[in-house]
């Protein structure tokens, strides 16, 4: 354990070793913070604390993959028990699953992916009658069921909070959709966290059980925690309060998913106690690409603060890159990338492409296909969420649990089977009727004489035999033999290839299957597994994780949202608009937080970037059909021009030449132009009052203004109705 101690710096070394309490580390960007909670469980189970006593909580199952790996590794030699490392989602799983009695639901309980949760909600719609003339979005009802129950509202919380339409609806659909859930011995995600806190809540005796078995709470990411994982935090560690959580407030950018960064500025507050450690050696990137990093972050409010440096002593210039249109943009880049590799200077997955929004993407791929350079696009359709994949799964689904009336609607007709709409519809009338599930109509040989045609009711009973035979090698057979079995005597493969569009499409799908089944040949190599247990993996495995080979020798395009996380040694951050980035809804609602996570975004994308960072915009692009004439992001402007270079490809390869500085980076700025200049007093209807800093000259006259309320914004004058106070 010296040995290890050793290579930590004087404050990563402070927090591995802390005395026990609450203790928030703040973790700059590359600063080590999986080294430094991997090291801190070490430390504690070599300080003779029992591993079971101790839970770490992570977003990501590869995180918590990576943590167990490192504690391994490291505890080889004096661990004597087990630490549970896991997401927060299957921690709580596992509480369920042994308090199951206490929440009305059976050990079994099956956990129901998005794709499900989003049918459900639309056959709620439908049945119920609530948008007749088919309005409104399933999924902004099922985002308000689940922004309430990230709230922790109940039913009747989530009713009186009701302020318009939209919310009553959801209330109706939430009270049909838990209803389903509980007739069927099923949870979503939420409820996962939902049910824990509850139960922990109504039941002291369970919270003070589970208190006494983790001593030791440790929490990965915490910027990015919500209200219900803050008040599960916050029960679990209430009686010792040996809580450790590291996190980065200024890389909190999921505000959109519930993350509340309050959780991460108010710790202190909460736990008044607290010791706070901040790690700001920065062990990735560049001087010059953590000072422009530290330039933009500190323009926000909501912060704790921090100063990150290095001491690696490579450094090369931060360019800005500014070209006419798009195209210009994107050949510019993929050219620069093509002769890049060509010149061995680095590999194609060395480099990264980021943008605001997929939608952007088009050019950067278009012009990356020209050059011939092989790239991937993250964030694309995930594995588990094909259509064939979630079929077979359903199917799995359905073996395990004969209740679950989704998972049988899905697959009912797939490979077909005669039944129809009409069909599927009379065995639900007549399954409600009986009071049974639906596949108990099927399985009754009366019962589907009277609902179904002769050579259907022939078909189902197969389908029911299948279901039946697979239930039975489930107690005793492997995962893969079942799924083996579901693709051959379904004849699903044949479907497949009658289905497809072309032949290429044929054998996309069927490799797909393939893998599904190698990847649980694999695991099952390694690891003991039953169904119960696979499905709950895969029902987890894709929350909130990025897609990707690591391995693939490709360029990554991304968003910046699915750039957290990872790091390229080459880093472009494209199309660095105003009303692209920051995005046209941060500047248009005059939201401060919205603009100030749009900011931190930007710094997450910095961030990434291990030695070189190429910022680009153009002054014209092609949006939604339309040329848009375009100013240089407000966040360029927000860098110290000294740490800016212009962009020239040879600065790419060779950085000991001259370099030369602030020419032409963006636009001019004048002290005067016409009605409007720099000092002026300046009032706007929903802003107030506020003082120009910036004017900025082209297609239309740019004004950043100060304004009272202590946030800064940028309009364009001839659209920002402004009364001139002096």
């Amino acid at each position: 354990m010296g040995n290890a101690l050793r290579n930590l710096n004087p404050q990563q070394l402070e927090a591995v070793t802390a005395s026990d309490g609450p203790i928030m580390i703040i973790a700059g960007a590359g600063s080590g913070k999986t080294r430094v909670i991997t090291m801190r469980i070490a430390w504690l189970i070599y300080n003779h604390v029992a591993p079971a006593s101790i839970l770490a909580m992570t977003f990501t199952n590869k995180a918590a993959e990576v943590m167990k790996q490192r504690v391994a590794s490291i505890t080889r030699a004096f661990s004597n028990g087990y630490t549970r490392i896991g997401t927060f989602h299957s921690n709580c799983s596992r509480i369920l699953r042994e308090e199951y009695s206490y929440c009305n639901l059976k050990r079994d309980f099956i956990i129901i992916p998005e794709s499900d949760q989003m049918r459900l909600v639309k056959n709620i719609l439908k049945d119920e009658s609530l948008d007749p003339k088919k309005k409104i979005q399933p999924w902004a009802i099922l985002e308000k069921i689940s922004r309430a129950k990230m709230l922790l509202y109940s039913a009747d919380d989530q009713k009186d909070a009701i302020s318009d339409n939209i919310d009553e609806i959801a209330w109706k659909v939430r009270i049909e959709y838990d209803k389903y859930l509980s007739s069927i011995n099923g949870v979503d995600f939420d409820d996962l966290i939902f049910d824990v806190v509850s139960l922990f809540r109504e039941n002291p005796d369970v919270l003070q059980k589970y208190q006494e078995r983790f001593r030791y709470l440790l929490v990965d990411e915490y910027q990015d925690t919500n209200l219900s994982q803050f008040e599960l935090i916050k029960l679990l560690s209430s009686t010792d309060q040996n809580v450790m959580v590291v996190g980065d407030e200024d890389q909190s950018i999921y505000s959109w998913r519930g993350a509340d960064i309050n959780n991460i500025l108010e710790f202190e507050r909460h736990f008044p106690k607290a010791k706070t450690i901040r790690l700001e050696q920065n062990y990735r990137s560049t001087q010059n690409i953590l000072s422009v990093a530290n330039d933009i972050i500190s323009h926000n409010n909501k912060r704790l603060g921090k100063n990150l440096f290095t001491d690696v002593r490579t450094n090369f210039p931060v360019l800005v890159m500014r070209t006419r249109r798009e195209m210009d943009e994107s050949t510019e880049i993929a050219e620069a990338i093509r002769e890049l590799v060509q010149c061995s200077a680095c590999a194609y997955h060395d480099i990264a492409i980021f943008y605001r929004v997929n939608a952007l993407s088009r050019t950067y791929e278009d012009a990356l296909r020209a050059a011939n350079v092989p790239y991937r696009v993250i964030g694309g359709m995930r594995f588990y969420d094909r259509a064939e994949i979630r079929d077979i799964i359903a199917y799995l689904q359905l073996v395990q649990n004969t209740n679950n009336n989704l998972a049988l609607r899905r697959i009912i007709n797939l490979p077909r089977r005669g039944i129809g709409t009409k069909g599927i519809e009379s065995i639900a009338q007549f399954a409600e009727e009986q009071k049974i599930s639906e596949f108990d109509v099927l399985a009754n040989e009366i019962y589907r004489k009277q609902i179904l045609s002769k050579k259907s009711g022939n078909e189902i009973a197969k389908f029911v035999e299948l279901i039946m035979s697979c239930r039975e090698m489930a107690t005793t057979g492997s995962v893969s033999e079942i799924l083996n079995k579901v693709i051959n005597d379904t004849g699903y493969l044949v479907y497949l290839k009658q289905s497809a569009m072309n032949e290429l499409e044929a054998r996309n799908k069927e490799d797909i299957i393939s893998e599904l089944l190698s990847s649980v040949k694999e695991y099952e190599m390694n690891h003991q597994l039953n169904l119960e247990e696979w499905l709950e993996r895969i029902s987890l495995a894709q929350e909130y994780d990025n897609d990707g080979n690591d391995f693939d020798d490709k360029v990554s395009l991304m968003t910046l949202h699915a750039a957290k996380g990872l790091e390229f040694d080459y880093v472009f951050i494209t199309a660095l608009e105003d009303f692209v980035f920051p995005s046209p809804r941060a500047i248009s609602s005059f939201n401060e937080d919205g603009f100030e996570e749009e900011r931190r975004l930007f710094y997450v994308g910095i961030t990434r970037a291990r030695k070189h960072l190429v910022l680009s915009y153009t002054t014209s692009r092609l949006l939604y059909g339309e040329v848009h004439y375009c100013f240089p992001s407000q966040f360029i402007s927000e860098i110290n021009c000294d740490k800016l270079t212009p962009y020239r490809r040879s600065l790419l390869f060779d950085v000991k030449q001259t370099i030369p500085r602030n020419d032409n980076i963006i636009p001019e700025k004048t002290q005067y132009h016409g009605k409007y200049y720099v000092g002026q007093m300046v009032k706007h209807k929903l802003l107030g009052t506020g003082q120009i800093v910036e004017v900025t000259m082209g297609q239309n006259e740019l004004l950043t203004i100060q304004f009272e309320s202590k946030s800064k914004i940028r309009l364009i004058s001839k659209y920002a109705d402004l009364q001139i106070l002096d």
